[in-house]
């Protein structure tokens, strides 16, 4: 066993190594930290050179919206930097997701979007718009909380509302009068744009049952939801069709079809002396002609 004295002695030996091995580790973190000062100094450096910054911004498949529109949008979201350091308008760095998600939030209408870069100095936003399918005009409840009289709304074939309709003074678009749904189909009021004209697969159905319908040489031009899963199409040489939306339709189809072969009902679908033919009631097809 090692006495005191040999133990201070070969402490005090092995001081000076212990001395210089800190000052190896200290000059070694020194030097790293250093280098990457340097690297990242050199990385914001090459970031704010022109060659690799956005200088033209451009859009294509818009048709609606206008191009200025959208490329001041785009430009102001690329003005300005990340911690005052990093330049938004690189093309590596550029807030690509949040300015497509802010370009979407902004424009219903667009129903896709998308930025590319070309060239390492220009962004690309690629778009696809809405197009109208149906115009969709205040229920009466819901007009009541946004104005008195019936303002309308451009839906596209999903149903979705995107877009303020202007006033047509004969029917252009399919008209719809309903509540208004979200995308799960659950009531809502307030602003139409964002909402639905009728839950998803009641439009699907009722779509089918128009188009059909019109094969039939039935052209009908506006749909109106009625309590308890009524509704009411009306047909363009005038009169209307009622009809439930659990009925099956294949059914609700055959039985007109009869009616149709066995009844003056065609004359006066032909001739506009339609009042209205109620389909709800089974396999009875009721009707009634104007007077």
């Amino acid at each position: 066993m090692k006495s005191r004295r040999e133990m201070i002695a070969l402490s005090r030996k092995s001081s000076p190594l212990l001395k210089r091995e800190r000052q190896r580790m200290l000059f070694r973190i020194t030097g790293m930290a250093a280098f990457a000062l340097l690297v990242g100094g050199l990385a914001i450096w090459g970031l704010h050179q022109d060659s690799v910054r956005v200088h033209v911004v451009t859009v294509q498949g818009n048709v609606a919206i206008a191009s200025t529109t959208l490329t001041a949008m785009m430009t102001e979201s690329i003005a300005g930097t990340y911690a005052f350091l990093v330049p938004k308008d690189t093309v590596l760095f550029y807030p690509r997701e949040a300015m497509v998600a802010s370009i979407l939030s902004a424009y219903p209408r667009i129903k896709t979007a998308d930025i590319k870069t070309q060239n390492f100095d220009t962004i690309v936003l690629s778009l696809t718009e809405r197009k109208p399918e149906y115009v969709w005009c205040n229920h009466p409840t819901v007009a009541k909380e946004i104005a008195e009289t019936p303002t309308c709304y451009f839906a596209d074939d999903s149903g979705y509302i995107f877009d303020r309709a202007p006033s047509f003074s004969n029917p252009v678009f399919f008209e719809v009068e309903s509540p208004l749904v979200n995308e799960f189909g659950s009531p809502r009021a307030g602003n139409p744009v964002g909402n639905f004209i009728l839950p998803e697969e009641a439009l699907k159905k009722i779509v089918v049952f128009k188009d059909r319908l019109s094969v039939a040489g039935i052209e009908t031009i506006a749909l109106r939801v009625l309590p308890g899963d009524d509704y009411e199409l009306r047909i363009k040489n005038g009169g209307k069709i009622i009809f439930n939306g659990k009925q099956n339709f294949d059914t609700v189809l055959e039985n007109l079809s009869a009616a149709l072969r066995v009844s003056d009902l065609s004359k006066a679908l032909d001739g506009a002396f339609l009042q209205y033919i109620d389909l709800r009631f089974g396999n009875k097809v009721f009707y009634k002609l104007v007077k």
